[in-house]
């Protein structure tokens, strides 16, 4: 029946899941009456039978509900830390009865599903009033999950609890040596990719519930599944091998959204500040990244205001880094980055400050390191940057900004002082 379900249209499609979600449902409810060792073999089976690339997901968020619902109301206060570690256990064994794909397509299937669920539930009587006035459109969020027949309690136990079984999981010995083991490592490394996306994507939704509850009892709870959503971040991240991290983080980079972006650059810049040995081929793979990073910096593409100002600021960042770390071996291929940080500097638009600071630091950086090759842009550097020291109202308006033109200045001063005999005493009446 399945297996017709899914060469039929639509409509006919989404009756067969219904149906089986319906059938998963009635295991569920049954489950408490079923002996323990029979427990993870019947729900095995029954994946096999339903297919586990498809129902994973929905058997996990009846599991979910099921815990939310009736094992914690009848667990004791004191119980309830061994039934919740109990149930884990238990629920990653389920997982890991699969393969890794199967497992990471749930698991993005899972945040998706999290993200259409409602931020609250509506306490308002008036809202609820016109709620049921309006004509029920049934959707797959309300069919598993109905927010209705849930309080908001259990609504955000839900949620947190699905976030923090994600990270156990992505921890757990059994689920780390299934990829390790697995041999399609350009598969793999889609379905990482994707899963990392999907959790960026959370991560800004629930960041936006913090702020949204800031004045509010439940901006507690906010701040802690925000927590647990970026412990879940690095439990995604730590299972990248650091080959396949450079290649997710460049798939990162073309994503549409600016804030998966910027988190891709962030990641990045974590790796390059913590991450002490590199080989050549992680090397040569981290510079390809480079140009990418120099498009966002020079602010090309559709992004505006803030959102635009903020990802050219980490762009000018992770190029800093990647000269501190590699520039040394590789002086030619950052004399283009050079050019365009003091760009920035000179430009006849006067560039936001913050950027402006970024990019004197990625000068700084850059000189100190490729030397003799930043010889040409000192006639436009030097006069740009004497240029700014004069502007001292603005510097002392912002102690970032003050700091990053003396260091540039420091760094070009030390670096070339046999070539600035023009620029010397402009450079002592300005210090």
């Amino acid at each position: 029946m399945i297996q017709k379900g899914e060469q039929t249209c639509k409509e006919t499609k989404a009756d067969v899941e219904k149906v089986v979600e319906d059938i998963i449902r009635v295991f569920v409810d049954a489950l408490p009456h079923v002996p323990e060792h029979r427990r993870l073999p019947v729900l095995s089976q029954l994946l096999d039978t339903v297919g586990a690339k498809r129902f994973l997901w929905v058997l996990l968020v009846l599991l979910f509900q099921q815990h939310v619902t009736k094992t914690v109301i009848l667990a004791t206060s004191g119980e309830k830390d061994t039934v919740l570690e109990r149930d884990t256990e238990f629920w990653v064994s389920v997982c890991c009865e699969f393969n890794v794909q199967n497992q990471l397509e749930s698991l993005i299937s899972l945040l998706i599903f999290l993200s259409k669920l409602p931020e609250n539930k509506e306490d308002d009587p008036e809202q609820k009033k016109s709620k049921l006035q309006k004509p029920k459109v049934q959707k797959k969020e309300t069919e598993l999950f109905n927010v209705e027949t849930h309080s908001a309690k259990q609504l955000r136990h839900f949620k947190f609890l699905s976030v923090s079984f994600m990270a156990n999981l992505l921890a757990s010995h059994t689920f780390v040596g299934k990829v390790v083991e697995f041999k399609a490592v350009e598969e793999l490394q889609e379905l990482e990719q994707k899963v990392l996306e999907e959790v960026l994507c959370y991560i800004k939704l629930v960041a936006g519930s913090v702020e949204a509850n800031a004045d509010k009892p439940t901006v507690k709870f906010w701040r802690a599944l925000l927590n647990k959503t970026y412990e879940l971040l690095d439990k995604v991240n730590a299972l990248l091998p650091t080959e396949t991290f450079i290649h997710v983080i460049r798939g990162l980079m073309s994503n549409h959204l600016p804030s998966v972006r910027r988190k891709a650059m962030d990641l990045l810049n974590n790796k390059l500040q913590h991450q002490t040995s590199w080989d050549e081929q992680q090397i040569e793979l981290l510079l390809e990244l480079v140009e990418d990073l120099l498009s966002v910096a020079q602010g090309k593409g559709n992004l505006e205001g803030e959102e635009q100002a903020i990802n050219r600021q980490t762009a000018l960042y992770s190029l800093k880094l990647l000269c501190k770390c590699f520039g040394s071996h590789k002086q030619q291929l950052f004399v283009p980055v050079l050019n365009a940080a003091v760009d920035l500097l000179s430009a006849e638009q006067p560039e936001e400050k913050n950027i402006v600071g970024s990019a004197l630091l990625c000068i700084a950086e850059i000189t100190s390191t490729i030397q003799a090759l930043a010889i040409p842009q000192l006639p436009k550097l030097m006069p740009a940057l004497l240029t700014t020291l004069k502007h001292r109202k603005e510097l002392l308006t912002s102690e970032i900004h003050l700091l990053s033109t003396v260091t540039a200045l420091q760094k070009v001063l030390e670096t070339l002082p046999h070539f600035l005999s023009p620029y010397l005493q402009d450079s002592l009446l300005q210090v």
